[in-house]
């Protein structure tokens, strides 16, 4: 049997969707990808994505524009917030 490439292995999904006050719809993201959870930190979007890998990768996007910033076969990092929600 062939091996599959990666792009035949990833889940489809519906991609992620971003609402603002009261349920307006702002930004559709990562069109079709398989988004498994995703994190709002400023302008940017954490998300864990299948890759078609054995583990879930993440993307990085920018909320402004809706760029994948960047993306790897890695899990999601865990993201530590100090005080008043600023980076550490």
């Amino acid at each position: 049997m062939p091996a599959l490439g990666r792009a035949a292995r990833r889940q489809r999904g519906i991609g992620l969707t971003v609402y603002g006050p009261g349920s307006q719809s702002r930004r559709h993201l990562l069109g079709g990808w398989a988004v498994h959870d995703a994190h709002l930190h400023g302008d940017l979007v954490y998300a864990s994505v299948d890759n078609g890998g054995e583990q879930p990768g993440f993307a990085v996007v920018s909320l402004r524009d809706g760029r994948v910033l960047r993306t790897s076969r890695d899990w999601l990092p865990s993201l530590l917030l100090g005080e008043h929600d600023s980076p550490c």
